[in-house]
């Protein structure tokens, strides 16, 4: 077996195979899937001696070695995300035009067994994932809630309303989570949400926002449209990820 930084894993959607593939362009294995189905590419991830490919609506565990199949698992809609924790994999099941509720599901990424599931109570939106094993998303419940849950047990570090979800720009990095809302810019605590700072933002119309942190600054991003007449262009507000502060 390849070490991961000489070898990487493709699932080809339009044939329905997954591939090992070195860095210097040999496939070392192909192997048959099912069906693309309605479910969104994500793509595939290396949990120890497994490969986890998500292909439709059917999670697939694969042996690194030689692409054995180890296990697959159905999901009740379409596989919207996949995350991994140490020996776990975390997937998120969300379709919008199935109508059923969004869950997250804990697996045992050697043998594909259900070690937690966690019903979202709405639509998650930009869930990322923290350095120590947290999933970060805004959630469309309510009026709109901000949560952390815990990619080990599926238990929610704690969830704060904010009034407001759906294209909002978020990261991380180390214990920091950024969400930008309501005309504001709020520092969390990833372990207990606690606010670290907050900064305000002018109220302009934010088309398209992205948010990053880089070398001790968060960068917001996007199109502003200034009064009713939509002009403006392309801006970059810089933060102290420290304390804030443009």
């Amino acid at each position: 077996m390849c070490a991961p930084s000489q070898c990487r894993i493709f699932v080809v959607p339009a044939h329905g195979y997954a591939l090992d593939v070195t860095t210097a362009g040999r496939v070392r294995w192909q192997v048959p899937l099912g069906p693309a189905g309605s479910g969104l590419q994500v793509p595939p991830l290396a949990v120890g001696a497994v490969a986890v490919f998500a292909q439709g609506d059917v999670l697939y565990g694969l042996g690194l070695t030689g692409g054995h199949r180890l296990w697959s698992r159905a999901v009740s809609h379409g596989i919207a995300g996949m995350w991994r924790w140490r020996n776990l994999v975390v997937v998120l099941a969300q379709d919008g035009r199935s109508g059923q509720p969004p869950v997250l599901t804990g697996l045992d990424a050697s043998t594909g067994q259900l070690r937690w599931t966690l019903p979202m109570g709405g639509d998650v939106d930009r869930p990322t994932p923290t350095a120590d094993g947290g999933l970060a998303m805004a959630v469309a419940r309510g009026d709109g809630v901000l949560e952390v849950v815990d990619l080990s047990s599926g238990r929610a570090r704690w969830t704060l309303p904010v009034g407001s979800t759906g294209l909002l720009p978020m990261a991380v990095d180390g214990g920091d989570v950024l969400f930008a809302a309501n005309s504001q810019l709020t520092s969390y605590d990833d372990r207990t949400g606690q606010v670290r700072w907050t900064e305000a933002l002018r109220p302009w119309m934010w088309v398209d926002p992205s948010l990053q942190v880089s070398a001790g600054l968060a960068y917001l991003t996007g199109q502003v449209l200034h009064g009713a007449g939509g002009q403006g262009g392309e801006e970059v507000l810089g933060f102290s990820e420290a304390g804030g502060g443009v």
